[in-house]
Protein backbone atom coordinates (compact mmCIF):
# COMPACT_ATOMS: atom_id res chain seq x y z
CA UNK A 1 0.00 0.00 0.00
CA UNK A 2 1.13 3.59 -0.71
CA UNK A 3 2.79 5.99 1.06
CA UNK A 4 1.21 9.65 1.77
CA UNK A 5 4.72 10.88 0.44
CA UNK A 6 4.33 8.81 -3.04
CA UNK A 7 1.74 11.53 -3.50
CA UNK A 8 4.78 13.70 -4.82
CA UNK A 9 5.34 11.15 -7.51
CA UNK A 10 4.97 11.29 -11.20
CA UNK A 11 4.18 8.59 -11.87
CA UNK A 12 0.97 8.07 -13.63
CA UNK A 13 -0.36 6.36 -10.03
CA UNK A 14 -3.66 7.75 -8.86
CA UNK A 15 -3.75 7.56 -5.42
CA UNK A 16 -7.41 7.37 -3.87
CA UNK A 17 -7.58 7.95 0.16
CA UNK A 18 -11.07 7.25 1.90
CA UNK A 19 -9.97 8.58 5.20
CA UNK A 20 -11.23 6.77 8.72
CA UNK A 21 -13.41 9.82 10.85
CA UNK A 22 -12.96 8.05 14.30
CA UNK A 23 -14.98 10.69 16.38
CA UNK A 24 -17.82 10.16 13.72
CA UNK A 25 -20.71 8.06 12.97
CA UNK A 26 -20.93 8.94 9.53
CA UNK A 27 -18.92 11.27 7.50
CA UNK A 28 -18.09 11.07 3.91
CA UNK A 29 -14.51 12.58 2.55
CA UNK A 30 -12.21 11.70 -0.31
CA UNK A 31 -9.22 12.60 -1.63
CA UNK A 32 -7.72 11.58 -4.98
CA UNK A 33 -3.75 12.45 -6.49
CA UNK A 34 -2.65 12.40 -9.87
CA UNK A 35 0.51 13.05 -10.79
CA UNK A 36 0.45 16.07 -8.10
CA UNK A 37 -2.99 17.10 -9.12
CA UNK A 38 -5.71 17.00 -6.29
CA UNK A 39 -9.44 16.12 -6.62
CA UNK A 40 -11.86 15.29 -3.38
CA UNK A 41 -15.55 14.52 -3.38
CA UNK A 42 -17.60 15.75 -0.24
CA UNK A 43 -16.03 16.68 3.34
CA UNK A 44 -16.93 15.40 6.29
CA UNK A 45 -18.75 16.48 9.56
CA UNK A 46 -17.81 19.78 11.25
CA UNK A 47 -14.58 19.41 13.26
CA UNK A 48 -13.29 16.52 11.79
CA UNK A 49 -9.81 17.47 10.54
CA UNK A 50 -9.20 13.72 9.18
CA UNK A 51 -9.35 14.79 5.18
CA UNK A 52 -7.45 18.28 6.30
CA UNK A 53 -4.61 16.21 7.67
CA UNK A 54 -4.53 13.96 4.46
CA UNK A 55 -4.35 16.91 1.93
CA UNK A 56 -2.09 18.66 4.29
CA UNK A 57 0.33 15.96 4.39
CA UNK A 58 0.28 16.20 0.48
CA UNK A 59 0.48 19.52 0.27
CA UNK A 60 3.42 19.09 2.32
CA UNK A 61 5.01 16.57 0.05
CA UNK A 62 4.05 18.13 -3.27
CA UNK A 63 3.92 21.41 -2.76
CA UNK A 64 5.83 22.53 0.62
CA UNK A 65 6.13 26.76 -0.62
CA UNK A 66 3.67 27.28 -2.66
CA UNK A 67 -0.71 26.53 -2.16
CA UNK A 68 -1.60 23.60 -3.99
CA UNK A 69 -5.03 23.72 -6.28
CA UNK A 70 -7.77 21.55 -5.84
CA UNK A 71 -11.12 20.40 -7.30
CA UNK A 72 -13.94 19.70 -5.48
CA UNK A 73 -17.30 17.84 -6.37
CA UNK A 74 -19.60 17.57 -3.82
CA UNK A 75 -22.68 15.43 -3.80
CA UNK A 76 -25.06 16.92 -1.52
CA UNK A 77 -25.70 19.76 0.48
CA UNK A 78 -25.67 17.93 3.98
CA UNK A 79 -23.64 18.38 7.34
CA UNK A 80 -21.47 15.01 6.82
CA UNK A 81 -20.42 15.72 3.15
CA UNK A 82 -19.98 19.60 3.45
CA UNK A 83 -18.95 20.97 6.59
CA UNK A 84 -15.34 20.18 7.16
CA UNK A 85 -13.82 21.30 3.47
CA UNK A 86 -16.16 24.80 4.45
CA UNK A 87 -14.51 25.11 7.94
CA UNK A 88 -11.47 23.95 7.64
CA UNK A 89 -10.27 23.05 4.14
CA UNK A 90 -11.50 26.14 2.22
CA UNK A 91 -10.13 28.98 4.61
CA UNK A 92 -6.44 26.88 4.53
CA UNK A 93 -4.36 29.68 2.53
CA UNK A 94 -2.67 26.46 1.52
CA UNK A 95 -5.02 25.61 -1.23
CA UNK A 96 -6.60 27.40 -3.83
CA UNK A 97 -10.23 26.07 -5.56
CA UNK A 98 -9.81 26.24 -9.08
CA UNK A 99 -13.29 24.21 -10.00
CA UNK A 100 -16.50 23.20 -7.73
CA UNK A 101 -18.94 20.93 -8.53
CA UNK A 102 -22.36 20.63 -7.12
CA UNK A 103 -25.98 19.64 -7.82
CA UNK A 104 -28.47 22.05 -8.84
CA UNK A 105 -30.97 23.49 -5.55
CA UNK A 106 -34.41 21.43 -4.75
CA UNK A 107 -36.79 24.12 -4.75
CA UNK A 108 -38.38 23.32 -1.00
CA UNK A 109 -40.43 25.83 0.62
CA UNK A 110 -38.02 28.75 2.99
CA UNK A 111 -37.92 27.33 6.27
CA UNK A 112 -38.43 23.87 5.28
CA UNK A 113 -36.98 21.71 8.38
CA UNK A 114 -33.24 20.22 7.53
CA UNK A 115 -33.06 21.99 4.19
CA UNK A 116 -29.22 21.46 3.34
CA UNK A 117 -29.98 23.99 0.55
CA UNK A 118 -30.89 26.48 2.64
CA UNK A 119 -28.74 25.96 5.14
CA UNK A 120 -24.99 25.45 3.40
CA UNK A 121 -25.34 27.08 -0.05
CA UNK A 122 -25.25 30.45 1.77
CA UNK A 123 -22.30 29.18 3.77
CA UNK A 124 -20.67 28.20 0.37
CA UNK A 125 -21.05 31.21 -1.48
CA UNK A 126 -19.77 33.43 2.37
CA UNK A 127 -16.36 30.94 2.16
CA UNK A 128 -15.90 31.66 -1.63
CA UNK A 129 -16.14 35.04 -1.39
CA UNK A 130 -13.91 35.12 1.78
CA UNK A 131 -11.83 32.20 0.90
CA UNK A 132 -12.04 30.74 -2.56
CA UNK A 133 -12.86 33.83 -4.98
CA UNK A 134 -11.15 32.99 -8.56
CA UNK A 135 -13.01 29.74 -8.12
CA UNK A 136 -15.45 28.64 -10.89
CA UNK A 137 -18.47 26.96 -9.59
CA UNK A 138 -20.85 24.61 -11.77
CA UNK A 139 -24.04 22.97 -11.10
CA UNK A 140 -25.27 20.02 -12.98
CA UNK A 141 -29.23 20.65 -13.66
CA UNK A 142 -31.53 17.66 -13.55
CA UNK A 143 -31.82 15.11 -15.94
CA UNK A 144 -35.76 15.48 -16.42
CA UNK A 145 -34.87 19.06 -17.41
CA UNK A 146 -32.75 17.53 -20.29
CA UNK A 147 -29.58 18.00 -18.55
CA UNK A 148 -26.78 14.90 -19.36
CA UNK A 149 -23.88 13.97 -17.15
CA UNK A 150 -20.82 16.70 -16.85
CA UNK A 151 -17.82 15.25 -17.86
CA UNK A 152 -14.15 16.66 -17.66
CA UNK A 153 -10.63 15.61 -16.84
CA UNK A 154 -8.53 15.61 -14.11
CA UNK A 155 -5.69 17.13 -14.28
CA UNK A 156 -7.36 19.10 -17.37
CA UNK A 157 -3.79 18.83 -18.96
CA UNK A 158 -0.62 15.79 -19.11
CA UNK A 159 0.54 12.12 -19.69
CA UNK A 160 -1.61 10.70 -17.48
CA UNK A 161 -5.33 12.13 -16.54
CA UNK A 162 -9.00 10.10 -15.60
CA UNK A 163 -11.92 10.99 -16.63
CA UNK A 164 -14.37 12.51 -13.95
CA UNK A 165 -18.06 11.98 -14.81
CA UNK A 166 -20.95 13.55 -12.67
CA UNK A 167 -24.57 11.52 -13.06
CA UNK A 168 -26.92 14.72 -12.13
CA UNK A 169 -29.72 14.16 -10.05
CA UNK A 170 -33.15 12.24 -11.65
CA UNK A 171 -35.39 15.19 -10.88
CA UNK A 172 -35.96 17.59 -8.31
CA UNK A 173 -36.95 15.52 -5.37
CA UNK A 174 -39.48 18.65 -3.60
CA UNK A 175 -41.78 18.22 -6.47
CA UNK A 176 -45.22 18.08 -3.83
CA UNK A 177 -46.38 14.93 -5.79
CA UNK A 178 -43.05 13.08 -5.10
CA UNK A 179 -42.64 14.21 -1.47
CA UNK A 180 -46.64 13.26 -1.10
CA UNK A 181 -46.06 9.56 -2.69
CA UNK A 182 -42.72 8.70 -2.15
CA UNK A 183 -41.18 10.29 1.13
CA UNK A 184 -44.57 11.25 3.37
CA UNK A 185 -46.49 8.05 2.35
CA UNK A 186 -43.75 5.79 1.39
CA UNK A 187 -41.56 6.71 3.64
CA UNK A 188 -43.29 8.10 7.40
CA UNK A 189 -46.50 6.61 7.03
CA UNK A 190 -48.53 9.11 5.70
CA UNK A 191 -47.20 11.91 8.46
CA UNK A 192 -46.82 15.05 6.40
CA UNK A 193 -45.26 16.84 9.18
CA UNK A 194 -42.24 14.82 9.51
CA UNK A 195 -39.18 16.75 10.32
CA UNK A 196 -37.50 14.28 7.97
CA UNK A 197 -38.93 15.35 4.96
CA UNK A 198 -36.06 17.89 4.11
CA UNK A 199 -33.41 15.58 4.55
CA UNK A 200 -35.02 13.02 1.95
CA UNK A 201 -35.33 15.54 -0.44
CA UNK A 202 -31.87 16.59 -0.12
CA UNK A 203 -30.50 13.17 -0.07
CA UNK A 204 -32.74 11.82 -3.14
CA UNK A 205 -30.84 14.70 -4.93
CA UNK A 206 -27.28 13.56 -4.25
CA UNK A 207 -25.24 13.55 -7.84
CA UNK A 208 -23.16 10.37 -8.58
CA UNK A 209 -19.24 10.50 -9.50
CA UNK A 210 -17.42 8.62 -11.35
CA UNK A 211 -13.67 8.39 -11.57
CA UNK A 212 -12.25 6.48 -14.57
CA UNK A 213 -8.97 5.59 -15.22
CA UNK A 214 -6.71 3.07 -16.83
CA UNK A 215 -9.15 0.72 -17.83
CA UNK A 216 -10.50 1.29 -13.95
CA UNK A 217 -13.77 2.79 -12.47
CA UNK A 218 -14.62 3.91 -8.78
CA UNK A 219 -18.17 4.90 -8.29
CA UNK A 220 -19.69 7.23 -5.49
CA UNK A 221 -23.56 7.59 -5.32
CA UNK A 222 -23.90 10.20 -2.42
CA UNK A 223 -26.99 9.34 -0.15
CA UNK A 224 -29.11 8.09 -2.46
CA UNK A 225 -32.76 6.76 -0.84
CA UNK A 226 -33.53 3.24 -1.37
CA UNK A 227 -35.97 2.52 1.85
CA UNK A 228 -38.33 0.02 0.79
CA UNK A 229 -39.32 -2.64 -1.95
CA UNK A 230 -42.72 -1.49 -2.27
CA UNK A 231 -42.00 1.61 -4.06
CA UNK A 232 -39.69 0.79 -7.13
CA UNK A 233 -38.65 4.62 -8.60
CA UNK A 234 -36.61 5.60 -5.27
CA UNK A 235 -34.08 8.32 -6.01
CA UNK A 236 -31.58 5.16 -6.38
CA UNK A 237 -33.47 3.34 -8.59
CA UNK A 238 -34.07 6.47 -10.89
CA UNK A 239 -30.52 7.04 -10.93
CA UNK A 240 -29.67 3.24 -11.70
CA UNK A 241 -32.11 3.12 -14.47
CA UNK A 242 -30.94 6.53 -15.89
CA UNK A 243 -27.19 5.82 -15.60
CA UNK A 244 -26.73 2.14 -15.26
CA UNK A 245 -25.52 1.91 -19.22
CA UNK A 246 -22.94 4.62 -18.58
CA UNK A 247 -21.48 3.47 -14.94
CA UNK A 248 -20.68 0.10 -16.97
CA UNK A 249 -20.86 -3.66 -15.34
CA UNK A 250 -18.14 -4.14 -12.40
CA UNK A 251 -17.11 -1.06 -11.31
CA UNK A 252 -13.99 -1.81 -9.46
CA UNK A 253 -15.27 0.14 -6.57
CA UNK A 254 -18.82 1.39 -5.43
CA UNK A 255 -19.88 3.26 -2.55
CA UNK A 256 -23.05 1.58 -0.91
CA UNK A 257 -25.54 4.70 -1.01
CA UNK A 258 -26.19 6.44 2.41
CA UNK A 259 -22.45 5.39 3.76
CA UNK A 260 -24.01 1.62 4.23
CA UNK A 261 -26.19 2.50 6.76
CA UNK A 262 -30.50 2.35 6.80
CA UNK A 263 -30.24 1.77 2.92
CA UNK A 264 -29.95 -2.18 2.72
CA UNK A 265 -33.17 -2.14 0.46
CA UNK A 266 -30.51 -0.96 -2.13
CA UNK A 267 -28.96 -4.05 -2.16
CA UNK A 268 -30.61 -5.34 -5.47
CA UNK A 269 -29.84 -2.09 -7.18
CA UNK A 270 -25.81 -2.29 -6.04
CA UNK A 271 -25.28 -5.94 -7.01
CA UNK A 272 -27.14 -5.41 -10.12
CA UNK A 273 -23.52 -3.46 -11.28
CA UNK A 274 -21.56 -6.66 -9.67
CA UNK A 275 -19.09 -4.31 -7.58
CA UNK A 276 -15.89 -5.87 -7.25
CA UNK A 277 -15.73 -4.01 -3.88
CA UNK A 278 -17.69 -1.48 -2.09
CA UNK A 279 -16.80 0.96 0.35
CA UNK A 280 -18.95 1.63 3.78
CA UNK A 281 -18.42 5.04 5.57
CA UNK A 282 -20.21 4.27 8.94
CA UNK A 283 -19.63 2.69 12.47
CA UNK A 284 -22.88 1.78 12.28
CA UNK A 285 -23.04 0.24 9.04
CA UNK A 286 -25.25 -2.84 8.45
CA UNK A 287 -24.87 -3.26 4.10
CA UNK A 288 -22.15 -5.59 4.72
CA UNK A 289 -24.06 -8.29 7.02
CA UNK A 290 -27.45 -7.59 5.15
CA UNK A 291 -25.63 -8.80 1.94
CA UNK A 292 -24.07 -12.02 3.26
CA UNK A 293 -27.04 -13.01 4.82
CA UNK A 294 -29.21 -12.57 1.27
CA UNK A 295 -26.75 -12.51 -1.27
CA UNK A 296 -24.23 -15.56 -0.14
CA UNK A 297 -23.61 -15.32 -3.58
CA UNK A 298 -21.73 -12.35 -3.72
CA UNK A 299 -17.88 -12.79 -4.21
CA UNK A 300 -16.92 -8.93 -3.70
CA UNK A 301 -15.39 -7.22 -0.49
CA UNK A 302 -16.49 -4.84 1.84
CA UNK A 303 -14.30 -1.89 2.95
CA UNK A 304 -15.23 0.42 5.74
CA UNK A 305 -13.33 3.80 5.98
CA UNK A 306 -14.97 4.75 9.50
CA UNK A 307 -13.18 1.54 11.15
CA UNK A 308 -9.67 2.04 8.98
CA UNK A 309 -8.60 4.30 6.16
CA UNK A 310 -8.69 2.75 2.68
CA UNK A 311 -6.23 3.61 0.46
CA UNK A 312 -6.07 2.38 -3.44
CA UNK A 313 -4.43 2.79 -5.78
CA UNK A 314 -4.83 2.67 -9.89
CA UNK A 315 -1.39 2.56 -12.00
CA UNK A 316 -1.09 3.86 -15.92
CA UNK A 317 -1.13 0.15 -16.82
CA UNK A 318 -4.60 -0.75 -15.40
CA UNK A 319 -3.59 -2.24 -11.91
CA UNK A 320 -5.56 -1.87 -8.99
CA UNK A 321 -4.45 -1.71 -5.69
CA UNK A 322 -6.67 -1.94 -2.59
CA UNK A 323 -6.09 -1.92 1.22
CA UNK A 324 -6.90 -0.63 4.45
CA UNK A 325 -4.14 1.06 6.70
CA UNK A 326 -3.13 -0.89 10.08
Amino acid sequence: MFKISDTAKTDGVLRCVFPTLPDFVKSDGFMFVLDRHMLIHDGGMPGSRDLLSRMLEVKEAVSPDAPMHVVWVLSHFHIDHVSAVLDTVMPDPGFIFDRIYTPSSCSLPEGTKDNGDEKYRPRLAEALKRYQPSAAVTETGFADRGCGPVRFFFPDEGEHRAEITLYPPDCDWADPSLIERVIVNGYFGGDANSPRIGTCVINSASLWMKISYAGRRILFSGDCMKRTTEITDESFDRMLSLWADSVGDAPDLMKWPHHGMARDHAMEGVLSLHPKNILTTTLIETASKHTAKNRPDYRGRFFNCAEKEVRVSVGPDGSFEIGQVK
